[in-house]
């Protein structure tokens, strides 16, 4: 497949970036910290659609040349627009965005995890605001009390991108917030760092959650359980791991070898 890059992306494909309407006031990251470059969370994407007249707002992961992993929830039953190097909602000269339907959808086997995998119609060309992000051998990272970030569009800061600081809770400590509502095996929830009240929220559903960020940032989890942001509870995320041998499989078996992140230490392309 010809490989693009993001400007000749652009002019052929994406044209000018849609413009977006906010979504309600109370959603996104509550009280996220402002992002100041894209080169902190390359891997971040931004994906939208209009349902019921109102336009939904989505996280994602590039963790390959052409493939994205986010919520299923986020794609299913809707064409969507998949937006890279936005942060901003109103767009930047830099931003672009795919338009693509349910075609381009791969959702887990069993239709109920709310996860999927986006087959891009082009080949990413990697640069230092566009890249992947590792997502194997992460068994490690799942260490209780360990700081993790997500980036995503916040409740204070309603059209800039954001990232919250999170502490990665035990099973135990989940399992007493939720208990049988929580599985151990696929599931995995944090809470606020330290005294702070960072959480995400509706409009941050699919977003990745890092760990070893910045120096070494790896995606251990989806986040899947949106909450109103009404009270500060423990917000929970698949656990990646757990999907990994499918990732894997369908990106490498199904649609032929691609560029990933996954156990990658190679720089991407400037």
């Amino acid at each position: 497949m010809e490989v693009f890059s993001y400007l000749l992306i652009i002019c052929s494909i994406a044209g000018t970036l849609p413009k977006l309407s906010f979504a309600s006031p109370d959603s996104r990251i509550l009280y996220g910290t402002p992002v100041d470059t894209l080169k902190r969370f390359p891997h971040q994407v931004t994906i939208t659609r209009e349902v019921y007249g109102r336009t939904q707002y989505c996280g994602g992961s590039i963790i390959s040349n052409e493939w994205i992993v986010t919520a299923l929830n986020c794609v299913s039953n809707a064409n969507f627009t998949v937006q890279f190097l936005l942060n901003h909602l109103q767009g930047t000269r830099k931003s672009f965005g795919i338009s693509l339907d349910s075609s381009a959808v791969v959702p887990y086997p069993t239709g109920y995890d709310n996860i999927a995998l986006i087959k891009l119609p082009v080949t990413l060309k990697f640069s230092q605001l566009l890249a992947p992000i590792r997502y194997n051998k992460i068994d490690e990272d799942y260490v209780s009390n360990s700081l993790v970030v997500m980036p995503g569009f916040s409740l204070n800061e309603t059209s800039v991108l954001t990232y919250g600081m999170f502490k990665l809770l035990s099973p135990r400590q989940c399992l007493a917030t939720y208990g049988e509502k929580y599985d151990k095996y696929l599931q995995i929830c944090t809470v606020g760092w330290g005294n702070s009240k960072q959480m995400p929220c509706e409009g941050n559903e699919g977003g990745g959650l890092v760990s070893g960020w910045p120096q070494n940032p790896s995606l251990i989890g989806i986040f899947t359980e949106p909450t109103f942001c009404k009270e500060v509870i423990p917000a929970v995320y698949l656990k990646l791991s757990a999907y990994e041998s499918w990732i894997d499989q369908t990106i490498s078996n199904v649609f032929g070898q691609s560029e990933t992140g996954s156990g990658s230490d190679s720089e991407p392309e400037p």
